[in-house]
């Protein structure tokens, strides 16, 4: 954390533009949180992450991405906890409080050599939904703010945001590092091909197709969704 943080020169006064933030964001956390949702909802190969049990939730787990709802016990649970994060990151002050909130945040989506999370989801899908959330956030910074904040406040936040999401990014991808000590790129390819390769080989052909088809519709429809939620605040 402390490289990326140096290099990219985030810190203490880039989080508190971030908090100021919490007044315009907080009312549209539920709305980021259901949207980010419905996209992973979108991909059966980002879907299936929901059949495996989750760290600390002891509710029911559906095995069958076909018979998987949105509004399942575990899906309100991931959402509750996705609710928690950004609502933190939003109200928190930048302590070693915090910073160990994000590690955690990164460990508790990976195996690691001192445990073995039985909610264990691939970096890539990490990474994307790490991505979209910051998208989201940027684009309601963006617009929310007009009229209410003037142009460099506007900046400033969208700029430590900006830079806030690439050290959660940090974190996560640390729990996902294999160590050099233990690497054998044969070894390390068969297992990429027996444990990812099937997943994603499983249900890429039918994410394939169905996106070819509605894949301009679902994206319209999540940055409608965004657009329409925040006219209304302020309508």
């Amino acid at each position: 954390m402390e490289y990326i943080s140096s290099f990219i020169e985030f810190g203490e006064a880039d989080h508190k533009k971030m908090l100021k933030s919490k007044d315009l964001l907080l009312p549209f956390l539920d709305v980021i949180t259901d949207v980010v949702y419905s996209r992973m909802f979108a991909y059966d190969v980002t879907k299936v992450n929901f059949t495996h049990q989750q760290d600390g939730y002891k509710g029911q787990i559906e095995r069958d991405i076909n018979n998987l709802k949105s509004d399942d016990s575990v899906i309100q649970f991931r959402k509750m906890m996705l609710h928690k994060y950004l609502r933190r990151i939003v109200s928190t002050e930048w302590n070693i409080g915090l910073i160990k909130y994000l590690n955690w945040t990164g460990e508790i989506h990976s195996n690691t050599m001192l445990k073995k999370s039985s909610n264990d989801v691939e970096y890539i899908h990490l990474n994307a939904m790490i991505g979209f959330i910051s998208t989201s956030i940027l684009d309601i910074v963006a617009h929310a703010s007009e009229g209410v904040w003037d142009e460099e406040m506007r900046n400033e936040a969208m700029v430590a945001f900006s830079k806030f999401f690439w050290v959660q990014n940090d974190f996560i991808s640390k729990s996902h590092t294999t160590k050099y000590d233990d690497y054998d790129p044969a070894e390390n390819s068969k297992a990429l091909t027996r444990l990812e390769g099937e997943t994603v080989n499983k249900y890429l052909k039918r994410d394939s197709l169905a996106l070819s088809i509605g894949g301009a519709f679902a994206s319209f429809g999540i940055g409608v969704f965004l657009t329409t939620a925040i006219i209304s605040f302020f309508d």
